[in-house]
């Protein structure tokens, strides 16, 4: 059921434009560090964790960022996921309830890419992908240190 979600959601987004030219070249990839994968609930804790990662000299793969108005928005993530390094998801109750996180898991997983959970807001493990319980979590909840964090990054 999911893919087929997924399929109509990407009919949907689709244009006549041409979908894959963007900022990271003709498909969407490039050599970006970290795809982050997140719920929309998240952004403003994304954007300063894409900045502290910057910082740092690293390149995440961001949707903001590498999906521009008329792109196939759906080839577009999946090229980030193909060429990021790494794979990086931002658990929270909403990041583990959406049906288009858990396609890029998929994604990811399937690439053998490495899986970087780390922990935002508390989410119920009953609820969260395999995947995602096997690697240990690097945590930024509220109250956690945020640097320390991106360091273990």
């Amino acid at each position: 059921m999911a893919s087929t979600v997924w399929r109509a959601l990407a009919v949907r987004h689709r244009t006549s434009f041409n979908p894959t030219v963007g900022t990271r070249g003709e498909n969407g990839g490039g050599a970006a560090d970290v795809f982050v994968s997140y719920s929309r609930a998240d952004e403003p804790f994304v954007r300063r964790l894409d900045a502290a990662l910057r910082e740092r000299g690293l390149d995440p793969w961001v949707d903001w960022e590498d999906i521009p108005p008329t792109a196939d928005w759906l080839a577009r993530v999946h090229a980030g996921i193909d060429a990021a390094r790494a794979f990086v998801a931002v658990l929270s109750p909403e990041q583990v309830a959406s049906e288009v996180c858990r396609e890029e898991l998929g994604r990811a997983s399937a690439a053998n890419k490495r899986l970087v959970p780390i922990l935002h807001r508390q989410i119920d493990r009953a609820l969260a992908p395999r995947e995602l319980l096997v690697p240990n979590w690097i945590f930024f909840r509220d109250g956690d240190d945020f640097d320390g964090a991106v360091a273990q990054l």
